[in-house]
């Protein structure tokens, strides 16, 4: 395996050369409404994990179109590693759109800004997110309002899950919950110390973090959807939150020190493939890692 240096040499030019050709096209799309619009960042996520050794496995359920997705957050890569599933939108903070290049980025991937500390403009933020569920998109929040070391779930703020209050041609908005793991790199378990390494903390600098995980080691990351609920099954925003937090946490915890409290089901669990893309999905597809496996088998023994 390279140094990272080497490895830094030639990933990097690779990934700013896929980005110069894909951005104009995507500004092309996003001005003239185009259908490739919803494709083409897919594309470019799966150059940048496959030029940067990074695997998804997914597991559940993926998400039907006009589902809002509720995830814990670690990471500016998490956009990479759920974008490069099925075409999303995403809910950031509003100061994102003003960063150099990056805000311009988001804004042609159709992100949804919002201003989380002016309760005022709550309905209008609201209004924004059922509009794009409407239109049929998946919309991804990640409802922590800020990253975690990748090892826990902070609590899950209630208010933009109003987004799901309204009925889209007569049905509720279905939501879904969703884990996501950093669980491997170079295939062995990663450990608490190590995945830190990988979670985007605010004080850190976005560059040279790009950077690092850029140059890394191979990295396996797990993406856990669980079936999809809506407001009035779950007895409003307040008891949403809290059921999909505790849902999000027990899977995390699954894969992180290999045991759960049974919120999330090893014995029904299978692998799912990606939904048929651009660039194909058999690079994000993959079987169980192993922690849960053993955890499986160590359940079985009793009854054997």
């Amino acid at each position: 395996m390279l140094p990272q240096p080497f490895r830094l040499a030639y990933r990097l030019p690779l990934v700013l050369f896929f980005l110069a050709i894909i951005f104009p096209c995507q500004l092309v799309s996003h001005v003239l409404r185009l259908p490739t619009r919803r494709y083409l960042p897919i594309i470019l996520y799966r150059l940048v994990m496959r030029t940067a050794d990074i695997r998804v496995r997914i597991h559940g359920p993926v998400p039907a179109r006009g589902s809002l997705i509720i995830s814990n957050h670690v990471s500016w890569l998490d956009i990479v590693l759920i974008g490069s599933v099925m075409p999303v939108n995403f809910v950031a903070k509003a100061d994102i759109a003003q960063w150099p290049l990056f805000g311009v980025l988001a804004k042609v991937a159709r992100t949804i800004f919002i201003e989380r500390e002016r309760r005022s403009d709550a309905m209008k933020q609201r209004n924004a997110m059922q509009q794009r569920l409407a239109e049929g998109e998946r919309v991804v929040l990640f409802p922590e309002g800020s990253t975690s070391d990748g090892t826990i779930v902070q609590p899950f703020k209630s208010a933009l899950l109003s987004a799901a209050e309204t009925k889209i041609r007569g049905k509720s908005v279905k939501v879904q919950p969703m884990t996501l793991a950093f669980s491997e790199l170079s295939g062995v378990p990663m450990g608490r110390r190590m995945r830190v390494e990988f979670a985007w903390i605010g004080h850190l600098n976005l560059v040279p973090h790009m950077l690092q995980v850029l140059c890394g080691d191979p990295l396996t990351v797990d993406l856990v959807f669980y079936p999809p609920t809506d407001l009035e099954s779950a007895g409003g925003r307040k008891n949403l939150a809290a059921q999909a937090h505790r849902l999000v946490q027990d899977g995390l915890a699954a894969f992180t020190v290999g045991h759960s409290t049974g919120a999330f089901d090893w014995q029904n669990d299978k692998p799912r493939s990606a939904p048929a893309g651009p660039s194909g999905g058999q690079t994000i597809t993959a079987p169980l890692n192993r922690q849960p496996q053993k955890h499986k088998e160590k359940k079985a023994e009793p009854t054997a």
